[in-house]
């Protein structure tokens, strides 16, 4: 995964931060108050009674759609940023990334980098539904598949709504994860 604040990578960092910051737009949209104070105006008063602050929650295939251009490019922080789950996959089914959201609903572990994730980390995902895909796709050098599953692998069982997304630059598989109406697992993360 490469780093897109990486030095000499200021194209990678300014397309990076134009899909973060896009997904901040759309995830709070124009409210202010959604986000809190901005750099520009520091501003602490609560919003007016009649504006509520309301989560606009993004489905799952429009984020990511818009992230998939970037995935690769991403950094850690970046990813942890993101409000839903995100795994990584190398074609043998190690885990390459592990982002925050995830480690958080699967009981907090600790980032399961280098581990199988079908052996090690979610045993109950090596079935059909879920390893016949993952196999495939790699197989295939193709996969874009948005499905519902069950994790066995937290400390209690969750229903998700899972999209699988093949990426030929990397040659990995993106597992991303959300609730099963689509909405990301936890509120956006609030801008400095």
């Amino acid at each position: 995964m490469g780093g897109g604040g990486a030095p000499g990578n200021e194209v990678g960092t300014l397309g990076t931060n134009c899909v973060v910051l896009g997904l901040k737009s759309y995830l709070g949209g124009a409210d202010p108050h959604f986000w809190g104070p901005s750099r520009r105006s520091m501003s602490t008063t609560p919003p007016p009674p009649d504006v509520v602050p309301r989560h606009r929650p993004m489905p799952l295939d429009t984020t990511t759609r818009i992230l998939a251009p970037f995935l690769d490019r991403l950094t850690v922080e970046e990813l942890d940023a993101i409000p839903y789950g995100i795994i990584q996959l190398d074609p043998t089914g190690a885990v390459l990334s592990y982002n925050r959201t995830e480690r958080e609903q699967a009981g907090s572990i600790p980032r399961p980098l280098g581990q199988d994730f079908f052996q090690d980390v979610c045993p109950g995902a090596r079935i059909p539904a879920f390893f016949d895909r993952f196999q495939d796709g790699v197989r295939d050098e193709k996969l874009d598949e948005t499905f519902s599953f069950t994790f066995t692998c937290a400390p209690s069982p969750r229903r998700v709504l899972v999209r699988m997304y093949y990426s030929v630059r990397s040659k990995s598989v993106w597992v991303f994860v959300a609730k099963p109406d689509g909405s990301p697992l936890t509120a956006p993360a609030v801008a400095a």
